[in-house]
């Protein structure tokens, strides 16, 4: 048998070097979805950098949190918007069934800006949808929180960060708790 043989520094399936794979994922950082996919596929690895993003966007200590990586919620028919998330966790507080539903997403894509509200509340929407069973409470579907990290500013208004809550408009002092 004939095998052609490759040096050891090159990968085959891509022909790229292996210094120059390294150079790529040396330039990376958490933003990147590879990266980001990538630190957050082993559900230990991903208990640590998921809590260290939740520690510090909430400004807490994460006790108990469970992840789902890379999950997938299909849309209820072909011609609808499935979305995937990149990590999906759950609080566990005191081990009672009450959890709340954390959403973290990296966003580097410019392009995708203008649609980034809508995006995020579909994104909601379809989470909640699998969460609340039929005859259920509505007080009994957890709350949800999303942090959405981007490389970019969202809203051009020269922040860091944006918090968005659902309110009532014409009596901001009552609060509404939607559990966004």
């Amino acid at each position: 048998m004939n095998k052609k043989l490759v040096p050891a520094k090159q990968m085959p399936e891509t022909g790229i070097t292996f210094a120059d794979a390294r150079k790529a994922v040396e330039s990376m950082n958490l933003i990147d979805g590879f990266l980001f996919d990538s630190s957050i596929e082993n559900e230990e690895d991903a208990k640590i950098v998921i809590g260290a993003i939740l520690s510090v966007a909430l400004n807490r200590k994460i006790k108990d949190i469970h992840v789902t990586s890379q999950k997938q919620f299909q849309a209820i028919d072909t011609k609808y918007h499935g979305i995937r998330l990149d990590a999906y966790m759950r609080e566990d507080e005191k081990g009672e069934v009450s959890a709340t539903i954390y959403d973290v997403e990296m966003e580097n894509r410019v392009a995708d800006k203008s649609s980034l509200p809508k995006r995020l509340r579909f994104y909601s929407a379809l989470i909640d949808n699998r969460l609340l069973e039929s005859g259920t409470k509505y007080e009994n579907l957890p709350d949800f929180v999303s942090i959405t990290i981007l490389s970019y500013d969202p809203f051009d208004a020269g922040d860091i960060f944006y918090q968005t809550s659902t309110r009532l408009i014409t009596h901001p002092f009552i609060e509404y708790k939607d559990g966004m």
